[in-house]
């Protein structure tokens, strides 16, 4: 609720400083760069979203020690992926686990 929801988004990735940089005034000018992703938000109104942890570098395996340390974690996330799995071909705690080509 604190941060602005502006329209446009853009994304810069670089392995250093100088890539970041080239990535930045590329996006500054409007030039097409393989470090930038750009685009604009869409109207997708109030809805459910979900989010899931462990999958990024900040703490990688979150989501399946929490599977197995948090009882109230594991049963949400049995209750999340039973409301996915008709509309999807994967599982929801495969994926947190890692396993398999999830």
């Amino acid at each position: 609720t604190s941060r602005a929801a502006f329209e446009h988004r853009a994304v810069v990735v670089g392995q250093d400083v100088g890539q970041a940089l080239a990535g930045l005034e590329a996006l500054a000018a409007g030039e097409a760069s393989p470090d930038v992703v750009s685009g604009v938000a869409g109207d997708v109104g109030p809805g459910p979203v979900l989010v899931f942890p462990g999958q990024g570098s900040q703490w990688v395996g979150m989501g399946a020690q929490l599977l197995d340390e948090s009882p109230v974690f594991a049963a949400r996330i049995a209750e999340c992926e039973r409301a996915l799995s008709p509309y999807v071909d994967w599982s929801l705690t495969e994926v947190l686990r890692g396993n398999g080509d999830a």
